[in-house]
């Protein structure tokens, strides 16, 4: 090989190693590495569920539940110094919108709408917040990491622009065509599995069973009486009159972004 040809090579690497790096640091890990995988959503938009999912096919073996998941797909926001230490390759779940910066992601999309009324039920459970939906909407807790349609666009944006880093789920398909959906997720993920795990994971992970699992072994909150990660999971609650009246600042905000996203108004 030509010493130019091997120059041209070692900054090439170089250059790739200090993007690498710089990422890493933009969601606060020690160090990212290109065969990490990365769920990401807006929150309250199936991430977890995606998880569980993934947790299952993994680990097919195992009762999951939240008392260990953090040991099979870690969060981000609760697990960094785990995260340094796990072998490759990794799966890591993330709400931050660094789309650049992940190696390659599954995006879980969800209807803005119904994931704004579940993120306020969620912060009124965790405490985080008090107040009305209205009051909500355009708090520091709901924007902590962006606004809905910066997030979501942003996915769809990057997605086609990099159409092999991204694999984008829509929250209703996972209700809709399950088995579809975990095989998707599993063949993205690098997951070797054959149909019998993708289908007992996908089982597993049934929105009533989640329930099940976390009335038996306790919430993501340990000792807080009544709080419930998994409350309804049901599409279109936003069609419920008090509620949508209560989310017209961000039909306002948001409407052109819930039609591009294919969620009619």
């Amino acid at each position: 090989m030509r010493k130019g040809m091997k120059r041209g090579l070692r900054e090439a690497l170089r250059e790739r190693t200090g993007a690498i790096r710089d990422a890493a640091r933009l969601i606060g890990l020690r160090r990212m590495h290109p065969d990490d995988t990365y769920i990401v959503s807006f929150p309250r938009s199936g991430n977890t569920w995606v998880r569980f999912q993934i947790a299952s096919m993994q680990h097919p073996e195992e009762d999951i539940s939240f008392r260990n998941i953090e040991q099979f797909v870690p969060d981000i926001h609760k697990s960094r110094k785990l995260i340094n230490s796990l072998p490759r390759p990794r799966i890591i779940k993330c709400h931050s919108p660094c789309f650049e910066a992940f190696p390659r992601f599954v995006y879980v999309l969800r209807d803005g709408r119904d994931a704004m009324i579940s993120f306020y039920h969620y912060a009124l459970g965790e405490r985080s917040f008090r107040g009305s939906l209205r009051e909500f909407l355009g708090s520091d807790v709901a924007t902590r990491f962006g606004t809905w349609p910066h997030h979501a666009l942003g996915a769809l944006m990057y997605a086609r622009k990099n159409p092999e880093r991204v694999l984008l789920v829509r929250y209703e398909d996972l209700i809709e065509s399950p088995m579809e959906q975990a095989r998707r997720i599993a063949d993205f993920c690098g997951l070797n599995v054959d149909e019998g795990v993708v289908r007992r994971a996908s089982a597993r992970s049934r929105f009533s069973r989640l329930q099940e699992m976390e009335r038996r072994h306790g919430s993501e909150i340990e000792g807080r009486n009544g709080f419930r990660f998994f409350r309804r999971g049901v599409p279109g609650q936003w069609k419920e009159t008090s509620i949508g009246e209560e989310l017209r600042p961000f039909l306002e905000e948001a409407g052109e972004a819930l039609s591009i996203l294919g969620y009619p108004l």
